[in-house]
């Protein structure tokens, strides 16, 4: 299996997640990927295929939302990382959200992956963005649905 590595995904460090109805420090540590790079091995890096790819897979408004998440929550006043909290009802009527807190919840559907200052999804860690280097390997082992790979959000990065 090839493994695709950024080394921009070392930034993606939230301090906290909610877990079972409180609040841990975040479990995704930058230890936990040391440990699983060694036990990889060779890495490939990957490829810039720019925002199109992801705009085939996702929409547009949320991609815009992802690539301001972290800035907007801070200019609303919130302390420490973004994380949805408020999930809106979608699917009944268009939405127009301005708030932070909304938008968030508008793509999430729980509070256990936070964005940090550092999480740069659109450039490094959102495995849409690797689709085109997926499809030259023979058998990947799970291709992108929209949602996180290993959690329940859509933030998540690992």
């Amino acid at each position: 299996m090839r493994v695709f590595w950024d080394e921009r995904q070392r930034l993606h460090a939230p301090a906290r997640e909610l877990h079972n109805g409180g609040f841990t420090p975040y479990a995704e540590h930058c230890g936990r990927v040391e440990s699983m790079l060694a036990a990889l091995g060779a890495t490939h890096a990957v490829a810039d295929r720019g925002e199109d790819p992801l705009l085939r897979v996702h929409p547009g408004p949320y991609l815009d939302v992802l690539k301001s998440a972290f800035a907007d929550w801070k200019a609303a006043g919130r302390p420490g990382d973004a994380s949805g909290y408020v999930w809106p009802v979608v699917g009944r009527r268009p939405l127009d959200l301005d708030r932070i807190d909304a938008r968030l919840g508008q793509f999430s559907m729980d509070a256990s992956t936070p964005i940090a200052e550092g999480t740069n999804i659109l450039d490094s860690a959102n495995p849409a963005r690797h689709k085109g280097a997926w499809h030259r390997n023979p058998a990947p082992l799970w291709k992108p649905s929209g949602t996180s790979q290993t959690r329940t959000s859509p933030f998540s990065t690992w």
